[in-house]
């Protein structure tokens, strides 16, 4: 059938950018009149040539998304005698549901997520395309010069964890063929060596991939009583407008009692963090110090809390300043300046080891300050601040300009910040409502 074969796969995502991937698509039997099942998958066994055998027998012995070794697969694979065709497509990063039509051996499909709502697409074109897709030894050596000229801090590039993860990249970059096998790859190193965090390298989509991912809502608002409302936010990656709304509602509610549930937020932009922080204190707060190359390319120690203030202040949510310009600068100091309506009730934050980057310094400033109460697991430690370099082939490497220190001292990235109440992170919102209930 026109399905069977070797297909280049372009799968678009708002979360991993553009990945390009071989495919081998198999129709494996007839299911009824007109529907065929099918399967996909990619390399055999690459899991084995990035984890090592028995790493890799070990994952797929315990259930790992990597049957066969296959990075990426399409399961539950169905094909009408109308060329539409539906699957499961799963990927190290998460599973998506697929329809879509063949037509002129090309694939072009959406893809969504349990609750039917689009957040990617996929496209294809049959045949097999000059091998690899990209030159990964030529885009290994972007990164590497890249970071030595752009880290916050050149010294960590001498340090064991890099030369094992440059290693193990070029391993990789040599028999890699595609996307799925080399940023696979980066992804897994980066994580396991690296004494850094806030470090990713992909394919961002352009405007026009874009206009197919709906905007989507990352704060919610969940009434427990008349007193109390737990607003989940499950990522600053949204806007200050839908933060100022939220806290809108919630005052024009007149709740006393704002659980927040920051569990397994990855953080985002500072845009939506520092509007939601700024509903939530009555005065002008210092929320700490990003340290650039350029201070310590000058000095030896750190500096002194109370100097912070002699930094160029970040005051408003001005994204390009902290995202693309802050490497510029010596250092820059976060000051939280309330914004109205400010909540003046009872607040409970909930957190747990995925609460990360943007959420850091906020819960930290606010449990410093005895403004809320940290329930849960101890956060992710991982807060940095990064900039987007060009690297090739519409590539970009997501790096670590600028390192962060509390307005007293401390630093996060690695260390995470403790919970005034530790509870498993399941149990917190229970923990919570039932004390307030009492």
């Amino acid at each position: 059938m026109a399905l069977s074969g070797t297909w280049l796969i372009s799968i678009f995502t708002s979360d991993v950018g553009k990945v390009q991937t071989i495919m081998q698509f198999d129709v494996t039997e007839e299911k009824s009149a007109g529907k065929y099942a099918f399967q996909a998958y990619t390399e055999k066994n690459t899991d084995s040539k990035i984890l090592g055998f028995w790493k890799a027998h070990a994952g797929r012995l315990i259930g790992s998304n990597f049957k066969h070794g296959s990075l990426m697969r399409i399961t539950s694979g169905v094909l009408t005698n109308n060329d539409s065709l539906s699957g499961v497509l799963v990927t190290p990063f998460g599973n998506y549901y697929v329809n879509g039509t063949i037509k002129n051996d090309t694939l072009n499909g959406l893809l969504s997520n349990g609750k039917h709502e689009t957040i990617g697409k996929i496209e294809g074109s049959k045949g097999l395309p000059k091998l690899p897709i990209h030159n990964y030894n030529a885009i290994l050596d972007s990164v590497i010069s890249i970071t030595h000229n752009k880290l916050y801090d050149p010294s960590l590039m001498h340090a064991e964890g890099w030369t094992n993860f440059i290693n193990e990249m070029k391993r990789v970059a040599d028999f890699s063929q595609d996307d799925a096998a080399f940023i696979m790859a980066f992804f897994y190193y980066d994580h396991k060596f690296l004494p850094f965090s806030h470090y990713a390298l992909y394919h961002p989509l352009d405007e026009q991939d874009k206009k197919v991912i709906p905007v989507e809502k990352f704060v919610e608002l969940d009434e427990k009583n008349q007193k109390t409302v737990c607003m989940k936010i499950s990522s600053f990656s949204g806007t200050a407008a839908e933060m100022d709304s939220a806290f809108s509602v919630i005052s024009a509610k007149g709740y006393d009692h704002l659980i927040i549930d920051l569990r397994n937020d990855p953080g985002g932009s500072v845009e939506a963090g520092m509007a939601f922080a700024r509903h939530l204190v009555k005065d002008t707060l210092y929320g700490g110090v990003f340290l650039t190359g350029k201070y310590f390319a000058h000095h030896t120690e750190l500096p002194a809390p109370k100097t912070y203030d002699h930094f160029l202040h970040f005051t408003e949510a001005n994204y390009d300043l902290l995202i693309s310009g802050i490497s510029q600068y010596d250092g820059i100091c976060l000051v939280v300046i309330p914004r109205q309506p400010v909540f003046r009730g009872k607040i409970d934050i909930l957190i747990n080891g995925q609460t990360a980057s943007t959420c850091e310094p906020i819960i930290y400033a606010l449990k410093r300050y005895h403004l809320a109460r940290l329930v849960g697991e101890r956060s992710a430690g991982a807060m940095l601040n990064g900039e987007f370099f060009p690297v090739m082939d519409g590539y970009k490497l997501f790096l670590p300009t600028a390192t962060y220190y509390t307005a007293d001292g401390y630093k996060i990235d690695k260390n995470g910040v403790e919970p005034d109440v530790k509870v498993k992170s399941d149990e917190a919102l229970d923990v919570v409502l039932q004390k307030s209930n009492k």
